[in-house]
């Protein structure tokens, strides 16, 4: 067994979001305690408390530079400071409601944080100024991520849709659907093969989705869920699968898969499907 890890305890109420910073050499810690905290990765020793929030902070994140954390509270505000001193940077308001997640771009020059007033807002990270407003979700928004290049943000929300959206023009351009819950995390996954995002839902489930640019547009197809509960293929992508009986093409199509298998096996050979 591995020997027992480092406890830091110095929050008075519940820890909500913790990440290690890109050196890996310090932690920040958000709490409802309505404080941020910093911490040594190596010993657990407190760091600074960044004191400012005036409600419970959602979450916490370091710039991809290191030089930067931001926060995002109930307080409807992201605020910024500066990871070594502490000394607090501007301070973003505009939400009209709390304020659940916050991501930096992967130049560390813009912000954008999604909330429960049912938007995403993308911000100036030197001035603090606001830039555009993504509106299209019809529930709060509960997370935010970037797109390796920069060029596009995902947004998770509780209308039970992740939307894709392009940083240049602030248009959506893809609303991925086929969720029974809302949607609690998204991430992105950059391949040679192609650009992959992971979704955490309420259903229980994590997706993978690949995205593909095609004539017809922006489009996301199904790769794999865990644990599927169920069969639900939504713009799950089935062609030039191998194996597949005509019966279970048609069982497939029908719930919603894309695509045309190579030639079907005989319907002796046929996969048994859940209900």
């Amino acid at each position: 067994t591995g020997a027992p890890g480092l406890t830091l305890t110095g929050h008075t109420d519940l820890v909500s979001s913790v990440v290690y910073s890109p050196s890996g050499a310090q932690i920040v810690s958000g709490s409802w305690d309505e404080t941020v905290r910093l911490w040594d990765a190596q010993t657990g020793a407190p760091g600074l408390t960044l004191i400012g929030h005036t409600a419970s902070v959602n979450s916490v994140v370091y710039s991809p530079s290191g030089a930067q954390i931001a926060s995002s509270s109930e307080d409807k505000t992201v605020r910024l400071w500066d990871a070594q001193t502490g000394e607090p940077g501007p301070t973003l308001t505009g939400h009209t409601e709390g304020v659940y997640s916050v991501a930096y771009s992967p130049s560390s020059l813009q912000i954008a944080s999604g909330s429960r007033d049912k938007t995403v807002r993308l911000w100036d990270v030197q001035t603090g100024e606001p830039g555009p407003t993504l509106i299209g979700h019809t529930d709060g928004v509960y997370s935010v991520a970037y797109l390796p290049s920069g060029a596009q943000i995902a947004s998770g929300s509780g209308d039970q849709t992740v939307r894709l959206w392009d940083i240049a023009s602030g248009k959506c351009l893809k609303v991925i659907q086929g969720f029974s819950r809302w949607i609690e995390s998204v991430a992105w996954k950059v391949t040679p093969e192609g650009d992959y995002l992971l979704t955490g839902s309420g259903d229980s489930v994590v997706r993978q989705w690949q995205l593909i640019t095609e004539e017809a547009g922006y489009q996301a197809h199904l790769r794999w869920m865990s644990p599927p509960a169920a069969l639900s293929v939504t713009d799950s992508m089935i062609d030039g699968v191998t194996g597949l009986s005509g019966r279970n093409k048609a069982l497939l199509q029908q719930r919603g898969a894309v695509g045309e298998p190579a030639l079907p096996v005989g319907d002796e050979e046929e996969i048994a499907l859940p209900d």
